[in-house]
């Protein structure tokens, strides 16, 4: 099938180009510098990153780091968790093979592809419910629930 029918091959294959090109672009790099940047006592963080909204917001209060590990077995641990605004959820893959993070709702994100003990970042800026998955297995599936203190 060639590159250019991807509608005709159906919500994975879409997604699939979605991984690549987002690896193409750079982001994910960038939302791990930021996030471990952060991640020093005492820092903040001043610059403009891609939010739960997909625009630009610039932050400048402690920035907050919250790990979900891509489990053995295929499954997301902690599966939900509730995180306040202006904090960033990082995904480390402690899987032997690789996943993704595809947001479901609330944001429009595919993660690039997390190697094994590689991880992924996004920052979270407004509340709701965010679900996600791995595109690659599908039943994995996990929720950020995000609240105003």
């Amino acid at each position: 099938m060639p590159f250019g029918s991807l509608t005709d091959a159906g919500p994975r294959a879409y997604h699939v180009a979605r991984v690549v090109a987002c690896m193409r672009s750079g982001l994910p790099a960038l939302l791990l510098t930021l996030v471990a940047v952060a991640g020093c006592a005492g820092a903040t963080v001043s610059t403009s990153v891609p939010t739960a909204t997909g625009t630009p917001a610039a932050t400048s209060t402690p920035a907050a780091t919250v790990q979900v590990s891509i489990a053995k077995y295929y499954r997301f641990d902690p599966k939900v968790i509730q995180v306040n605004p202006g904090t960033a959820v990082t995904w480390t893959n402690d899987d032997i093979i690789a996943h993704d993070v595809h947001f479901l709702s609330g944001a429009d994100f595919t993660s690039e592809v997390v190697k094994v003990r590689e991880s992924t970042s996004y920052l979270f800026s407004k509340p709701g419910n965010y679900l996600y998955e791995c595109v690659f297995h599908p039943n994995m599936k996990g929720e950020v629930q995000v609240v105003t203190p």
